[in-house]
């Protein structure tokens, strides 16, 4: 039995927190039989003022700033944990992102997993247009401590990982793992279920396309209306479901568009549900992302997903098996064509919702996460 300190700056029992990463990302881990875990959640920060004024200043200047690029910040995370893993003695201490762990001084094995490497997002990302130099140059450090003391570096994409290895040399480069995050999402679907719900799908006479994001530019919902517009042109009957954010400008009245729906309601619950049964196909053309948790839901009701090929996404879509990755620079003619080839062949369509919850079942969830995490615990 592993006796485990799992540590988060954020309430790893909202399942708001990260967008429901964290809390999944626990439960998986709870079900492992081989794991006691004692949470260390959420940690407090005692600079909460002045990385305020700081924030305003940086805006001032037009420059980006958080509170996880603050030294002074890290510091006290650091303080709380060996406080309470002095008490705790866990086996293992497992940091859920950099922050907490970044100038954390233990003589037990430390574990962290994130969802992105600096180096690999700060030229892409938009939350690192506007960051000042001095707040990179921190981050880009705090990374390079944590590789350095830790024994194993858990990333959820390739991109992510190879990143890591090739920008600070990570010696030996074994310590860094690729494993995968699931879905945010209660699934206990079986395949007669998702067998069904394709059923249900293919009898539908329009073709439905769900957009999930909270940024519409960044997510690319233009480039969505667009694929959109294709389909219409060609007489496809098609409609677009709009979840998480508004377009920022008027829309075609087949776009419907929902805006946020939350998921810490019963209510809100059902109607994402809804819509990720009732669609065809998941389209998120994103300009920039890390690892789209949307994906692995999307697996999880068989439904395929398209985006493009940047950040984490090709290990969050697997093309062929539970959709398709597309080059950045490909045009909606591309999508839209791919698209109306899918839905028309009903018997491809099925195999490939199909395998998409296969995928969803051997890759893309958390209680998979929690057995890959435990062997390589196990290993340490």
């Amino acid at each position: 039995m592993i006796k485990l300190a799992f540590v988060s700056d954020l309430d790893v029992h909202d399942i708001n927190s990260w967008s429901g990463s964290i809390y999944y990302m626990a439960k998986g881990l709870e079900k492992q039989s081989g794991l006691r875990i004692n949470y260390i959640s959420p940690l407090k920060n005692k600079w909460k003022i002045l990385c305020k004024i700081k924030q305003k200043g940086y805006r001032l200047l037009g420059n980006s700033y958080s509170h996880r690029c603050e030294p002074l910040v890290l510091s006290s995370y650091a303080r709380q944990v060996e406080a309470k893993i002095k008490k705790m003695r866990p086996d293992v201490v497992f940091s859920c992102g950099k922050p907490p762990a970044v100038y954390l001084k233990c003589d037990m094995p430390l574990v962290f997993c994130d969802d992105a490497s600096v180096p690999a997002i700060m030229k892409t990302h938009p939350a690192y247009k506007n960051i000042r130099s001095s707040c990179l140059n921190v981050l880009i450090d705090a990374e390079r401590r944590l590789l350095n003391n830790a024994c194993l570096a858990l990333y959820s994409s390739e991109w992510a990982a190879e990143a890591a290895v090739n920008y600070f040399n990570v010696r030996p480069p074994g310590k860094v793992k690729v494993v995968p995050w699931g879905a945010n999402l209660e699934c206990n679907r079986d395949e007669d279920q998702i067998g069904a719900i394709i059923n249900q799908r293919l009898r539908s006479n329009n073709c439905k396309i769900l957009f999930i994001g909270t940024d519409w530019g960044h997510k690319g919902g233009d480039i969505v209306l667009r694929v959109a517009e294709c389909l219409h042109n060609s007489r496809i009957p098609v409609v677009v479901d709009v979840l998480g954010c508004r377009p920022p400008h008027e829309v075609p009245e087949y776009i419907k568009v929902h805006g946020f729906i939350s998921k810490s309601n019963p209510k809100g619950i059902a109607r994402i549900d809804g819509l990720f049964r009732e669609s065809h196909f998941l389209l998120v053309p994103s300009e920039a992302d890390c690892t789209p948790i949307v994906f692995a839901e999307a697996s999880s009701y068989g439904l395929p997903s398209i985006s493009r090929d940047i950040g984490g996404i090709s290990t969050m879509i697997c093309s062929g098996q539970n959709g398709m990755v597309f080059s950045f620079d490909e045009g909606p003619e591309q999508y839209a064509s791919y698209i109306s080839d899918k839905w028309s062949d009903k018997a491809e369509y099925e195999e490939l919702s199909r395998s998409a919850f296969s995928y969803y079942r051997n890759d893309l969830n958390w209680n998979v996460f929690g057995k890959r995490v435990i062997d390589l615990l196990e290993r340490i």
